[in-house]
């Protein structure tokens, strides 16, 4: 009797053990549930921010291009989408005369909206000058850009 009586009581304390012990599994993965929908939810989020961002980088380097080779010789036209401290990197190349003063470790630095807009008249001249006599080099020329930047023109 005695021996039922025990055999009984570890029976029932085995049953709320292994009923405890299931509780917290089922926490347990309720929680890793939503931690996982946590951490997609955020990685979606940070991809829509990632891709918003190569949007408005991808339309300020297209109007930077534009008012750069196109575009008006003023710094009012650059404003909207360059701080006064904006420096461009650019390789030094042979193909065009610059201040020595811009230039460190074979890259030139374009400092602040008047170089910008320097910058800018100087490789206008430089397209322009680009064969500059042959009728056909211009067309080829212009085709290119205007296939490369559908919007600009």
């Amino acid at each position: 009797q005695h021996s039922k009586s025990r055999n009984r009581e570890h029976a029932r304390s085995t049953r709320l053990r292994k009923k405890a012990y299931v509780s917290k599994l089922e926490e347990l993965v309720e929680q890793l549930t939503q931690q996982k929908a946590q951490a997609e939810q955020h990685e979606l989020v940070q991809k829509q921010r990632e891709e918003e961002g190569k949007k408005v980088r991808f339309n300020v380097l297209t109007t930077f291009l534009r008012l750069t080779i196109l575009g008006p010789t003023s710094e009012q036209s650059y404003m909207p989408l360059l701080t006064p401290n904006f420096v461009l990197t650019s390789p030094v190349t042979p193909f065009r005369s610059f201040s020595r003063h811009q230039c460190c470790d074979g890259l030139r630095f374009v400092k602040g909206l008047p170089e910008v807009v320097e910058e800018g008249c100087s490789i206008r001249v430089m397209v322009a000058e680009i064969g500059k006599h042959n009728l056909k080099w211009k067309l080829v020329r212009l085709q290119k850009f205007c296939r490369a930047f559908p919007g600009l023109m």
